[in-house]
């Protein structure tokens, strides 16, 4: 049980949180299978045999051992079932996945594009008003059936990519008029989600039907990690009630929406900003965040602003230094070498894995140092001889560059999966290298480095912050506790602000006021984290 300053946080709120963030997939899954059994209703209503929409099993079994032969081929030393957990988390949910995708297309996109429904073919035709992809398929299809007809071979399946788009372009068009409701919108906490079309309800997405799915999944530290969030989104809500700052249910509703609007559409939607910029597990999350984060700054920006005949207050004054690291786009050149609590191979977390991680960096750091110290003590020895004209025998010890290096190479537990063995190599960039990371910017490294915002919000510590605010160039320092274990720094070298804030540029005052509030808002939640009384962490 989770008590907080005697407010017990209930297991379905911490089920409900979990189902957010690791079921998201399968509760967008669950969303769309009521969509296209609505879509199969419609059908029969116009007196359409829907049988014909049957997914055959054959068909998502063929589709597996499709991708299954193709991933044989590229990646033959890699273990099929831990790369299936890694991008899917579970073996059953990629078969959901692939049945779904099987039962879209026999809906949408059977046989020759000639017999697509009327809704593909308006879908297509708003998506691409300047290309006719309904054309474009029939010559493919037309090309791909030639073809099979002239070798005696089996038709080849579409492009995957090509595929891909028309099932965006028809999937945007089939949820134009459907809504949401979740547990921000205080939804009964046994309910993950409330779908509606047209207004009209559609169906629900229960928390325990999630739950079940994603139980076998689930890990120890992500049910602390949702403990953790939990515990500390309560108490920094209890505070800001206490300080008279939170903002209203209904004043946060009508500011979230006026947000989405303003970013939709744009790469820099809502959606994005709060699972891929800030880390966060679910929107859900983010929203409970992000009330929390607009009322400390609809309060600090009243706390803070600038006295009379001051372009800026004190405090905010101060924090340019700091703020230049990041908006000023000044670099940090670092080699990272992580002993780490997670199994990257295996993709799973090692029994005991955070202890013996501690114990391991600290042996390690202490292996550094007494380099270190050695190396500095032949120097010594070394001016000493030479003051007294004597010889002096060298133990040719490997300078400290020399010994990191090898550090780095023998201990540090980043892991790349290894290049394809046909087919087109990825990118490198966000490759680990060992921890060997070119000269980032404090957000880029943030991101080499599996940092975040969400991150930092629940365990109060952002590594890459040390990096950038605390060491010094030349540095190793550490172990510091990160999201996968604990890291040792090497800080080569940092460069100062390439673009530095300009304070008679309106927008950059207003940049670096919001950067100092995020900074007081982190130490709000932290302080009010520290200050509380807590009991089943």
């Amino acid at each position: 049980m989770l008590v907080v300053n005697d407010h017990t946080i209930s297991e379905a709120e911490i089920k409900r949180h979990l189902v957010y963030g690791v079921g998201k997939d399968l509760i967008e899954m669950k969303k769309l299978d009521m969509i296209l059994d609505q879509e199969l209703r419609f059908r029969k209503n116009q007196g359409e045999d829907i049988s014909a929409y049957a997914v055959d099993e054959a068909d998502v079994a063929e589709r597996f051992d499709a991708q299954v032969s193709q991933f044989k081929e590229r990646y033959p030393t890699l273990d099929l079932a831990t790369e299936v957990r890694r991008a899917y988390k579970d073996a059953n949910w990629y078969r959901m996945n692939l049945r779904q995708t099987a039962k879209f297309d026999k809906i949408f996109f059977p046989g020759h594009p000639d017999n697509w429904s009327d809704l593909t073919k308006e879908a297509l035709a708003a998506g691409s008003p300047e290309v006719d992809l309904l054309k474009d398929a029939g010559e493919s299809w037309e090309r791909r059936h030639k073809h099979a007809e002239e070798t005696g071979e089996p038709v080849p399946a579409e492009d995957d990519f090509y595929m891909s788009i028309l099932r965006d372009m028809v999937m945007q068009f089939l949820i134009s008029d459907i809504t949401t409701r979740a547990a921000s919108d205080g939804i009964p906490t046994h309910l993950a989600l409330e779908v509606y079309s047209g207004g009209m309800p559609l169906g629900v997405v229960t928390v325990d039907e999630i739950f079940a799915l994603i139980e076998p999944a689930l890990t120890p530290h992500m049910i602390e990690e949702a403990r953790l969030f939990s515990a500390i989104l309560h108490v920094t809500e209890a505070q800001m009630r206490a300080d008279g700052i939170l903002m209203s249910g209904e004043d946060f509703t009508a500011l979230f929406q006026e947000q989405e609007t303003a970013t939709a559409g744009s790469m820099f939607n809502m959606n994005m900003i709060a699972l891929t910029a800030h880390g966060f597990p679910s929107m859900s999350s983010y929203k409970d965040y992000y009330r929390l984060s607009e009322s400390h700054r609809l309060w600090m920006e009243v706390e803070v602003q600038a006295p009379e005949g001051q372009a800026l207050h004190p405090a905010v004054k101060e924090h340019m230094s700091v703020a230049n690291l990041s908006m000023g786009l000044a670099k940090a050149d670092t080699e990272v070498l992580l002993v780490s609590a997670f199994d990257f191979p295996n993709y799973k977390w090692k029994e005991d894995g955070w202890a013996k991680a501690s114990k391991r960096a600290n042996e390690l750091m202490a292996e550094i140092q007494s380099h270190a110290d050695f190396l500095a003590e032949v120097s010594r020895m070394r001016k000493e001889a030479a003051q007294k004209g004597e010889n002096f025998d060298d133990p040719g010890l490997p300078s400290r560059a020399e010994h990191w290096a090898g550090m780095l190479d023998l201990h540090s537990e980043y892991w790349d999966p290894p290049m394809p063995a046909s087919g087109k190599s990825p990118s490198m960039v966000g490759l680990k290298m060992k921890g060997r990371f070119t000269p980032k910017t404090r957000n880029d490294l943030e991101k080499a480095l599996d940092g975040s915002g969400y991150q930092q919000f629940v365990y109060g510590r952002s590594l890459t912050n040390t990096i950038f605010q605390d060491m010094k160039p030349g540095e190793i320092g550490g172990p510091f506790e990160g999201p996968y274990g604990y890291y040792i720094v090497y800080l080569k070298s940092r460069t100062g602000p390439t673009r530095p804030l300009q304070m008679t540029d309106e927008r950059h005052v207003s940049l670096l006021l919001q950067s100092y509030i995020r900074q007081e808002f982190m130490a709000y939640s932290q302080a009010a984290f520290a200050a509380a009384e807590i009991s089943g962490l």
